[in-house]
């Protein structure tokens, strides 16, 4: 039907009759909680809707005018499905134990021609006339011989070198009016990340290499193709789309390069987001993988400023409030492990500085939360040498140097495992105050540089990220779980608990603050959720943090990792998402 669309979650199955504005959800039965190992799991066939699980096997689901009939097709319970195909006879299903096909008589195993053991079919591709192929992990790419019942090996030669695990494919589309012509590409986990193509069935195959950036794009880590993830042509076949992890790829007829057609930021996962104080234009985001990438016309364009910096997260960064061309950045690279990474700029981030030390000897606590990682900085407001960096599970470190010197300043912190955005704050008038959240210990202040700590909270809840009131510095607040937020209007002295409104599962947090630098009172709370649920999304306040109301998003509830608040009128906002990248929005 015109329209109609249907989404398999981890909460349930959604239809939407208007192409996604709107959405039902029709069972929470039909669900699929992998992240990584699902393909095609729906597949429409007339008013049928056959949908696969990753534990109670495979449904049907009929929609008529009463209202939809689900009926589960009994056989492959207990087994997870990767994908389902449809040929002109058959349904197909692809597990993580082999393939089967569904017939009068219920499902049949057909793995007869591939490997022995240990099959898992990462994806199947059935062209409408009947040719079906399937792509087997590290076996490669099959096409069906229906006269033989078996599967044929049609495997992309891959050439020598490289690293990770030898032969490893994830996606396979065929065009939807020819079978002979084929597209695989290797799994993400594998280097390099090669695309193939084949134009007889995948009997001879070739290397597809030619990807043009667009020529508005910024300037971009990702030139090529990396982590490819999903392959699609067309209805008429005339185009096909290829999405890996940091672009979205077209390519036009049968011979043309692939050109990117996702301008933005690569990378969606936002770490950070800083707003120059002397220019509002004038943005610098942290992101998972791509690194640190500036904006200078909000957001419009964007290039990546890493040079002198390891490849890696962007974690954190803070400007001086003197010069902000002078910064100080922590990151998480995926190499160069026992160091804590910091780097410092005095030029707007044009070259960075190596000034990181050596990780901790001491071992960290046996806690699933700690992994020692750097997760925030901040810089002195009155001097430049001196800043403090937090680490989840070896606490706080401090220099009064630039980085040439780092000390361990944790005398008093019982709990050194800080994560969050701003978990740290440090006094804007009174620099040698300061306030840190801490996971499963609360909120510690300091009034001595850091020298020493004392609990100023209540103790043992989890705290994430933390503001203070520019114009009222004695209003600080914390975030916690449970939807919580630690309010103080006395530095941090005493501590006052605001819930967050709505419901308050255990998995949701209260994780990001933000306080407007140009509104009094006017606060915005994000949240988190844990173990890829669901968030609850932005909050805001209008009286420095004694109440919070839901603010409508036109977005999905992914996690706000940080919030920043930027001058304007209706209090706007920042919004760094886990996930979907950067929105503005409003507190009016």
């Amino acid at each position: 039907r015109e329209g109609f669309v249907a989404l398999i979650t981890a909460d349930g199955l959604y239809v939407s009759a208007d192409l996604g504005e709107r959405w039902r959800k029709i069972t929470p039965r039909i669900r699929y909680d992998q992240r990584f190992s699902g393909s095609r799991l729906l597949v429409f066939r007339e008013e049928v809707l056959w949908a696969a699980t990753d534990r109670e096997g495979v449904f049907r689901v009929e929609f008529g005018p009463v209202g939809p009939s689900i009926r589960s097709v009994a056989g492959l319970e207990g087994r997870r499905i990767h994908c389902l195909a449809q040929t002109s006879d058959a349904l197909w299903a692809a597990t993580d134990r082999g393939l089967f096909r569904l017939d009068s008589g219920g499902w049949e195993a057909r793995n007869s021609g591939l490997k022995a053991s240990g099959i898992e079919v990462a994806d199947l591709a059935a062209q409408p006339g009947g040719q079906l192929y399937v792509m087997e992990k590290s076996g490669g790419i099959y096409a069906w011989n229906e006269p033989k019942k078996e599967w044929e090996p049609r495997r992309p030669p891959l050439p020598p070198g490289g690293f990770g695990p030898s032969g490893s494919f994830k996606t396979l589309a065929v065009h939807p009016t020819d079978p002979k012509v084929l597209l695989a590409a290797t799994h993400p986990e594998q280097w390099p990340h090669m695309l193939f193509e084949s134009r007889d069935g995948g009997r001879s195959w070739k290397l597809l290499q030619e990807f043009n950036l667009s020529p508005t794009a910024p300037s971009n880590w990702a030139r090529t193709l990396n982590g490819p993830e999903k392959i699609v042509f067309s209805p008429g076949g005339d185009r096909v789309y290829l999405a890996d992890w940091w672009n979205l790829w077209e390519r036009s007829g049968e011979e043309g390069p692939w050109t990117q057609l996702h301008h933005g930021l690569q990378n969606s996962v936002v770490n950070d987001i800083r707003v120059d104080p002397r220019d509002p234009r004038r943005w610098l985001v942290c992101a998972a993988d791509s690194g640190v990438m500036v904006s200078q016309d909000a957001g419009k364009t964007w290039t990546r400023k890493m040079n002198g910096v390891a490849d890696g997260h962007a974690q954190a960064l803070d400007f001086s409030r003197r010069d902000p061309r002078k910064m100080f950045l922590v990151t998480n690279p995926w190499s160069k492990k026992g160091r804590i990474h910091v780097y410092r700029t005095a030029d707007g981030g044009e070259t960075w500085q190596d000034v990181g030390f050596p990780m901790p000897s001491n071992p960290l606590a046996s806690l699933g939360f700690a992994d020692g990682s750097a997760s925030g900085v901040a810089a002195d407001p009155v001097r430049d040498e001196v800043a403090y960096v937090t680490t989840n599970g070896y606490g706080i470190f401090k220099t009064v140097n630039g980085g040439k010197t780092w000390d361990a300043v944790n005398e008093g912190l019982a709990t050194p495992y800080v994560k969050g955005p701003r978990s740290l704050l440090i006094h804007p008038k009174t620099p040698d105050v300061l306030w840190v959240s801490t996971q499963k210990g609360g909120v510690y202040k300091s009034v001595n540089g850091a020298k020493s700590w004392r609990l100023v909270s209540p103790q043992g809840p989890f705290c994430f990220g933390m503001a203070v009131d520019p114009s009222n510095p004695s209003r600080v607040l914390a975030a916690c779980a449970e939807k919580k937020v630690l309010l103080s209007e006395d530095e941090g002295n005493s501590w006052t608990e605001i819930l967050l409104p709505g419901e308050r599962p255990s998995h949701v947090a209260a994780y990001s603050l933000a306080f407007h630098p140009e509104s009094p009172g006017c606060v915005f709370a994000g949240t988190l959720a844990y173990d890829l649920k669901a968030a609850h999304g932005l909050f805001h306040s209008r009286d420095g943090g004694r109440s919070f109301r839901p603010c409508a998003l036109p977005l999905p509830p992914v996690n706000l990792n940080v919030l920043e608040a930027i001058p304007g009128l209706g209090c706007p906002v920042l919004l760094g998402f886990n996930g979907i990248g950067i929105y503005q929005g409003r507190g009016d």
